[in-house]
């Protein structure tokens, strides 16, 4: 077989959808409100590497210590599926972000 051969056939058997890439999904999914795209996270799975996911907000005075517990959870449930958490946080909740660059 010839290295192009071999490298297809293990691609294909990697790209067989079963029942632990359905939990990882499950799991991915129950934390988030949106996935713009199922398909796509289905084929990051089933490629076996790390994939980021984004979570977006703004704050509005202190956090509550059971939004700090409840995203905490949530992070932790994506990450131990290989998935890399990015935070956009949006807002001047430290004052003008224009002068902190500068």
């Amino acid at each position: 077989m010839s290295k192009e051969a071999t490298g297809k056939a293990k691609e294909d058997e990697t790209a067989v959808w079963n029942e632990t890439l359905q939990a990882e999904y499950d799991l991915i999914r129950s934390v988030g409100e949106e996935c713009i795209a199922e398909t796509e996270l289905k084929a990051l799975l089933l490629k076996d590497k790390n994939f980021y996911l984004y979570d977006g907000f703004e704050p509005s005075g202190r956090m509550h210590i059971a939004q700090g517990v409840f995203k905490a959870v949530n992070v932790n449930k994506c990450t131990s599926q290989r998935g890399t958490f990015v935070f956009w946080v949006a807002g001047t909740l430290f004052g003008d972000l224009c002068t902190l660059y500068r």
